[in-house]
């Protein structure tokens, strides 16, 4: 699955977001859409502005080294283990690649879209 150019420019000027940024949020949606697309998830134009959004802020927070404040276990239980598997699975293999020291709240929180996207 691609993603439309016109989402990826909505992303980006909203968040003004350089050419490089740009490139890797749109190679990491298109990871996500394909992923979740093999696990049946479907997304809506704004569900995709929101997976955007979420990946450009997480991109700019692995660069700067910030990590999200560690969420409990408990919390990480509010969501389905299908979603939490699917968004360790993709966000795994993109800190490893790049040096981020993302956590289980970076994982959460794109758990979230694909729950919501369950919910569809």
């Amino acid at each position: 699955m691609r993603v439309d150019k016109e989402t990826i420019g909505q992303v980006t000027a909203q968040l003004l977001a350089d050419e490089s940024e740009r490139r890797l949020v749109a190679g990491w949606l298109e990871t996500i859409l394909e992923s979740a697309g093999a696990a049946g998830l479907t997304f809506t134009p704004e569900q995709h502005l929101g997976l955007g959004t979420h990946m450009l802020a997480a991109l700019r927070r692995g660069e700067s080294g910030e990590a999200l404040p560690e969420v409990e276990a408990d919390t990480l239980e509010q969501v389905s283990s299908k979603a939490l598997t699917l968004s360790r699975d993709i966000l795994e293999p993109i800190a490893a690649e790049r040096n981020y020291a993302w956590n289980s709240t970076e994982a959460l929180l794109l758990a979230v879209h694909f729950e919501a996207a369950m919910e569809e």
